[in-house]
């Protein structure tokens, strides 16, 4: 998936968006499903982890009845997330759209 630059963190369903700076924090997703966090803010760690991608309920043990919300899902570590939308230019993952959370906004490096 390559190297990913975060441009905007929005909470609350956009209601509270925060922008960061070129640099700030990268993020480099390696084909061997390694993840390398690069942060320059204190907000975020340094680190490198790992993600998956696939296709599942975001919920434990969906229901039958609940199969609609089987969607396209980010692992990173431990922490799944709804992926929401990945182009050529746009990354973008989260829980904000099942509920009080925060999608984490990246552009292409």
């Amino acid at each position: 998936m390559g190297s990913w630059q975060l441009v905007e963190t929005q909470v609350s369903f956009g209601a509270v968006s925060t922008f960061y700076e070129d640099n700030d924090v990268t993020y480099t997703f390696n084909s061997d499903g390694t993840l390398e966090i690069i942060s320059t803010i204190a907000e975020f760690e340094s680190q490198i982890t790992t993600y998956e991608i696939t296709e599942d309920c975001f919920f434990e043990d969906c229901p039958p009845d609940l199969s609609f919300l089987v969607t396209d899902i980010i692992t990173i570590g431990d922490y799944r997330n709804l992926l929401l939308q990945i182009d050529e230019e746009i990354l973008k993952f989260g829980t904000n759209d099942i509920g009080d959370g925060t999608d984490f906004i990246f552009e292409r490096q």
